[in-house]
Formats: structure tokens, sequence, C-alpha cells
């Protein structure tokens, strides 16, 4: 309870700073919210609104002449909304041990840059003193309410667009799919991977994944077998709680096998085999069940071994590795920590 109402405080002195409308009409309001699961929808944080004042219209699309963004993210066991409004209003941002705390804090800040008089009802729920109580048994005199003290408007939380800065937090992830490559062979390789990474939490994060995989194919003249262990690096950019997309950088490192099918002397060579690849990745979180995702990846490959098969007798090339392939792969997995 102390830490709702130090929330509130924090917010009502916060709220002083929002640049306010003067007009005692209806005031439209274009809004934009994002939040993780389990959080307040955008229609609580309206009604939250709404119920402090009855001048926030808010409405669709950019034509309105207000436009308030709402952000909330988790941050360790808190969370941390920011509220921008508009160009020129700056940004707000509060801290709480839970997102329904958080959203009150927010509705009461977009409350008052909306409307001032809507600081009067919650002042008196935030600091309302008590009524001191009549003697016994004398008749009791009329009550005594101290006026509320005046809020001394505080500095500005953060800089202007910016959150405050708190430690990133990460989490790991396991996942298993299927890829597809070409280059190594005359014909694209199929086969399955499995992989574990690391994830930092956030609108934009850092990611890193190591994992193995294994592909296979073969032509009317080969049987071609390919044993890897994949390393990369992403650049997360979080587009809600359900989207996530991401450049990614791969490295792949291990064997290449090539074994000669329908030949009277068929012969085996082992290669060493390297590529890089510069991917694009989309990951879906599953809704109601945020452990879960399901991640697509697609882009181009470096080779940086080619080796050429052939038959010696009579000498015929089989392949010739190119220098550029292609890389796609379809995978899903969940949080483990």
């Amino acid at each position: 309870m102390v830490r709702r109402r130090e929330c509130a405080c924090v917010a009502m002195a916060l709220a002083l700073l929002v640049p306010r409308t003067s007009s005692a009409e209806t005031h439209e309001v274009a809004l934009q919210y994002e939040a993780p699961p389990g959080c307040p929808s955008r229609g609580e944080l309206e009604e939250r609104v709404g119920a402090l004042t009855r001048l926030a219209v808010f409405t669709e699309g950019s034509a309105a002449p207000q436009r308030f963004e709402v952000h909330i993210d988790r941050r360790g066991k808190d969370f941390v909304g920011a509220l921008r409004t508009g160009a020129d209003g700056g940004t707000r941002a509060v801290e709480g041990e839970s997102c329904e705390d958080v959203v009150g804090a927010l509705a009461l800040i977009a409350a008052i840059a909306i409307d001032p008089r809507a600081t009067a009802g919650v002042s008196a729920r935030v600091a309302a003193p008590a009524v001191a109580p009549a003697p016994a048994p004398a008749p009791a005199p009329a009550p005594t309410i101290t006026p509320v003290p005046t809020l001394t408007p505080a500095p500005p939380a953060v800089e202007p667009d910016r959150l405050p800065s708190s430690p990133l937090a990460w989490r790991t992830d396991v996942a298993a799919g299927a890829e597809m490559r070409t280059a190594f062979a005359q014909m694209p390789l199929f086969g399955a991977n499995i992989a574990a990474a690391i994830r930092g939490q956030g609108r934009l994060a850092p990611a890193l994944y190591a994992g193995f995989a294994y592909d296979t194919g073969a032509s009317s003249v080969a049987r071609f077998a390919l044993a890897t262990g994949e390393a990369g690096a992403c650049l997360q950019r979080s587009l809600g709680p359900t989207w996530v997309v991401a450049p990614c950088a791969q490295i792949d490192l291990g064997q290449a096998r090539a074994t000669g099918i329908e030949v009277a002397r068929p012969g085996d060579a082992t290669r060493l085999w390297g590529d890089v690849s510069l991917l694009a990745r989309a990951r879906m979180n599953i809704p109601l069940a945020s452990s879960f995702h399901a991640e697509a990846s697609v882009g181009p490959s470096l080779s940086l071994t080619r080796p050429t098969y052939v038959f010696e007798e009579p000498y015929v090339v089989v392949h010739q590795v190119p220098l550029f392939g292609l890389f796609a792969g379809l995978s899903a997995g969940a949080a483990v920590w």
C-alpha cells in the first residue's frame, strides 16, 4: 500500500510538468499503447483516464490534435512505464512493483495533461488528512479538515525521449527446428538443428545463440552430408508483446562429406566446411503462453571453403561449390530461465 501511494504521488508530481490544455471542451487524443503480457489492456487505460476526466475522447489514427505514446517494460521484478505527450511534451516515466500500479499512475498523468481539474479528486484520495475525532462526552465540534498540501513540482525524472537506465534483463531459450541450405551440393540440403540462446529484454536488445545442425541430400551420382556447429548474434527490435524482428550474423563451421553412388568404384571425400550468413529473423511469442515462441530466418550465405567434388576415372566434375548460397530455417522453442 505504501508503494502504491508513493507511485501515485510521483505520478502527480510528474503530471504537473506535463503541458496542459485550458479548454473545457472535449479533447481528442490518439493513443499508442505497448505493454508486456499480463498488463492491463489499452481499453483499461482509456477507462482509467475517462474515470478521472470527462474531457478525454480517444480516437484512432493520427488526425487527433494530441498524441500520447505509452510504453511499459519489465525491469527485473518491477515495471517501468513511460508516457510521451507529443513532439514537444517530453517523456514522463514511473516505476512500480506491478504493472497495474504503473498503468494507474500513467492514467493520472494523462488525465491531468488533458484536464488540469482532474487533480482535485485525486489529491484528496492521495493525501486527505484525517478528521479530528469528537471529544466525549461533550458535543462533537465541527470537523476540521487540514488543507491538502501543495505538491512542489519535481525535476523531470528522465531526459526527453529517454527511459531511465537500469540493468539489462536476460532470459535463456532453447529451440529445435528444420533448415534448408544451398551451395554445398548440386541440390538444396535439408536437415534439423538445435540451439540455445540468451536474449536481452527490452524494445531494442542484443541476443546470442549457438547450436548444432545436420543436413543431407542426394543427386543421381552422389550423396552429400553436412554436420556443423552454428553460432550467431542478433540485434532484436520489439514490435509489441507478440512480434520481435532482428538482423543476425551467423557462422557455420564443420565437416562436409560426399559419397559417389551408382559408379564402379564409389569413394568418399571429406572436407572442412565454413560459411557466414546474414539473416533476417522474425519471432512470434505465442499468445496466452509467453514462454513459447516460433521463429523464421532467411538470408544469403557466403562460402568460406569451396571444395570441388570429382570422379577420378574418368575425370568428371560432380560439383564445384559456388561463392554464394541461401539459408532458411523454421524453429520452435521455449524460455527455460
